[in-house]
């Protein structure tokens, strides 16, 4: 790779992109939320929250999937893994309460989880346009889709089960 590096391209696979490329734009986006979800682990772990921090680990290595798949053309989410998180944020449904929309402010691994949240939904955003140009498939995007929703409500059980209650805006 090396100097067309300098020109400002660089290598997806056996692709040579611009840097400034929506691909490199999502790529990153999801490295950012590997590193984020890391941080929020390792807190969570500080905290006693062993299990939130196990599920934290699960996203980190499919988001590292998602991104392998994305370079490599291949399927990184099925339909088993889209139920299966809509199985979990179901039953956190049933046993988040405060208000829906928060004004985040509390524990450090608290925060990095919704900061997580709001990185994966750029991703999201950048795999809405990957969708339309046929890069990422919609089982992937649909898997991003409710990812943003799940760590929203894993958020929530930290809160609830850190013991402290979540600012409402109004």
């Amino acid at each position: 790779m090396g100097k067309a590096s300098d020109r400002g391209f660089t290598s997806v696979g056996d692709r040579l992109v611009p840097k400034n490329s929506l691909i490199i734009e999502f790529l990153g986006s999801i490295d950012e939320l590997v590193v984020v979800l890391g941080i929020a682990r390792r807190l969570c772990e500080e905290a006693g929250l062993g299990e939130e921090a196990e599920k934290l680990r699960c996203i980190q290595i499919k988001a590292l999937d998602i991104a392998k798949c994305v370079v490599r053309r291949c399927r990184a989410v099925n339909e088993d893994d889209i139920a299966s998180i809509e199985r979990e944020i179901d039953d956190m449904k049933k046993v988040v309460r405060g208000p829906t929309i928060v004004v985040p402010y509390g524990p450090l691994h608290y925060l990095f989880v919704h900061l997580a949240r709001a990185i994966c939904r750029r991703v999201e955003r950048r795999a809405t346009e990957l969708l339309f140009l046929g890069v990422v498939d919609e089982a992937t995007y649909t898997y991003l889709n409710r990812l943003s929703r799940y760590l929203h409500l894993l958020a929530k059980v930290i809160a609830t089960k850190s013991g402290f209650v979540e600012e409402s805006p109004r």
